[in-house]
């Protein structure tokens, strides 16, 4: 692990550093924000062209050791994440995320239909982007109920059956 030397530079780096990351957690919310289109997409542009600045700033700050502690962390806690064997869901959960893994393809055509409904243009547009924001984080959801063993099936889905592994 390498040592950090914990002075001015590493405060206000790691300060940086965490100020960039809710700065492009603000981008997010900008086109949420009870103003105009144009001043949301001004105001999201300011905050992604902010938190590189500052993230780059804070990467020149805290150097590669930083970089090189942070990276392993990551993979420490990566690593300890993962399961040793797949482990089993039940019928019932099973069940509930396939569920919610086929709601989710449903998002599309509420976002279709939306679309029609005699409803003022923002309205419309903000009733289109929040059907399409759960049916994305539905279909998220949904895998992670659906466990270990649905992603080793899907992967295999669309493997070719004459594929064999170089090793």
């Amino acid at each position: 692990m390498p040592v950090l030397e914990k002075d001015w530079k590493y405060y206000l780096g790691l300060f940086l550093f965490i100020f960039s990351w809710l700065i492009f957690f603000f981008a997010l919310l900008a086109p949420f924000m009870p103003v105009s289109k144009a001043t949301a997409a001004a105001l999201a542009t300011v905050f992604i062209i902010t938190g590189e600045v500052t993230f780059w700033a804070s990467v020149a700050l805290l150097g590669k050791p930083f970089m090189q502690l942070l990276k392993a962390r990551l993979i420490a806690f990566l690593h300890s994440r993962r399961p040793a064997e797949l482990r089993r869901v039940s019928k019932r959960r099973h069940d509930i995320g396939l569920a919610l893994f086929f709601c989710s393809f449903l998002s599309y055509y509420l976002a279709l239909a939306a679309a029609f409904l005699d409803l003022p243009r923002d309205h419309m547009l903000n009733a289109i982007t929040y059907i399409l924001i759960a049916g994305g984080a539905t279909f998220f959801v949904s895998l992670f109920v659906l466990g270990g063993e649905f992603w080793a099936r899907l992967k295999r889905l669309f493997q070719w059956p004459g594929y064999t592994s170089p090793s």
